[in-house]
């Protein structure tokens, strides 16, 4: 009686660990089906079901969790209204949403992690598809880059840079924001993914920010044959969220043929998540994000700070700034010195 009451005990505590999964599951739901922005001003299940075809036992499902995790308020009326933190974070009309991060998760990390036994039992691994996920990583990025962006300010300001070359440069987010910043930076872009391309000369041409130049294509490839034909060189080469894409032996020669670009004296920077083995807060996200890398084919172990430092040595390069910048995922701010 005792042992089955302690299994019952411990399948409870396994439950109650686990609930915290249900927002993230319900808020995924509603941002990529616009529910949050269906109910912004209070709605029933048919007045939305007629606007949107949805299923109504589904959608009748959805409100129920909703409204027991308080991401969704019963009316006076009947109808039920979505909370105003729900439609500023998850609703794609909102400028400030962050939706795209559960996308991720639910759709690229969780599956994978899943696949686990599958893997561990011969089968073969997944492969990463970046043209399918671009605008999502993208979008992802784009978060860490307001936490980076004044570390990376400070970088350009005691090395005084003036001609910047992001390579992986998704949107040009960093480009735009140094283009505000300062007009009369020399700012260039390499993005092999077509459709981020696109989006980034979009946001250029409205901004008017013509000082920034994108060029299409791999860096080791057709990219840097273009940006050897304008045969620029600068002060600052930045790498983002890009070292994950190469395996481990190849990441030097990325490295050596970014470093070619740089004038004398000139720096690197590199926004990446780092390989920690030590416990705390930051622990169990990079590991777990590590474990993402290897159920790819195509993806690989994210760096550690020691590599970084090795990375620098064979590249001519001095590791001089290694800084926590989002500890959840223990993502840092790498600073190199061309020497």
């Amino acid at each position: 009686m005792v042992k089955e009451w302690l299994r019952m005990w411990r399948a409870r505590n396994w439950m109650r660990r686990n609930r915290g999964f249900l927002p993230s599951w319900h808020a995924y739901v509603g941002f990529k089906l616009g529910l949050f922005e269906q109910f912004k001003d209070g709605a029933t299940v048919a007045e939305v079901v007629s606007r949107s075809g949805y299923d109504a036992s589904l959608l009748d499902s959805w409100l129920d969790v909703g409204l027991n995790i308080g991401h969704l308020k019963r009316l006076a009326s009947g109808a039920v209204r979505s909370n105003a933190a729900m439609c500023r974070d998850f609703s794609r009309q909102s400028e400030s949403a962050i939706g795209e991060l559960l996308v991720e998760m639910m759709e690229l990390h969780i599956p994978s992690l899943l696949a686990y036994p599958h893997l561990m039992n011969g089968g073969a691994r997944r492969t990463f598809d970046g043209q399918q996920f671009a605008t999502t990583v993208a979008s992802t990025s784009a978060m860490i880059e307001e936490a980076a962006f004044p570390v990376l300010q400070k970088w350009m300001k005691r090395w005084q840079s003036h001609a910047v070359l992001d390579i992986g440069c998704g949107y040009a987010g960093y480009l735009l924001r140094l283009a505000r910043q300062n007009r009369s930076l020399i700012l260039y872009g390499i993005e092999k993914e077509r459709e981020l391309l696109e989006k980034a000369k979009q946001a250029i041409a409205s901004e008017r920010a013509d000082s920034i130049h994108l060029l299409e294509g791999d860096f080791l490839g057709a990219g840097v044959r273009a940006l050897g034909d304008h045969q620029q060189r600068f002060d600052l080469v930045m790498m983002n969220n890009i070292l994950y894409y190469f395996a481990p032996e190849h990441r030097a020669t990325l490295m050596q043929r970014a470093v070619e670009f740089l004038q004398p004296g000139g720096t690197m920077a590199m926004i990446s998540p780092i390989r920690t083995e030590q416990a705390g807060t930051s622990g169990p996200f990079s590991a777990a994000f590590n474990s993402f890398m290897r159920a790819h084919e195509n993806l690989f172990d994210l760096p550690s700070i020691a590599e970084m430092k090795a990375l620098g040595q064979q590249s001519g390069l001095e590791l001089t700034t290694s800084q926590v910048i989002i500890r959840e995922g223990n993502w840092y701010f790498c600073g190199f010195r061309k020497v």
